[in-house]
């Protein structure tokens, strides 16, 4: 399990993104600290994040919208996408941080750790 992105909320969750041997993305929720600075995990899963919506951009250098890429992909081009920078797996984990949680963690988990 190599680990792509990390990326921790305001709320202190951790998140984490990794490959795996299926074709989807890992992903782990790791709770705030606690009082003796112990963390629990919440959820793993190892293909949670569809390769189809996440990793991978169309070629600045080459494409500007999905769909060109897309079309240049099936026609052959196997430069059409290039893989996420640390800076997209940031941005996309800080934007869906409250979607992940809601959607993976349970509200009454969640409640022990409101501030």
């Amino acid at each position: 399990m190599g680990i792509v992105a990390q990326y921790i909320t305001k709320d202190d969750f951790v998140f984490e993104v990794y490959s795996t041997l299926y074709i989807d993305w890992g992903f782990r929720i790791v709770s705030p600290k606690n009082k003796d600075d112990e963390r629990t995990e919440l959820y793993y899963s190892p293909s949670s994040m569809s390769n189809e919506s996440y990793g991978h951009k169309p070629n600045p250098r080459k494409y500007e919208d999905w769909d060109e890429a897309e079309k240049a992909s099936f026609e052959g081009d196997d430069k059409a996408f290039v893989p996420w920078s640390q800076k997209d797996w940031k941005e996309c984990l800080e934007c869906e941080a409250d979607d992940f949680l809601e959607a993976y963690v349970l509200p009454e988990i969640l409640e022990k750790y409101d501030s």
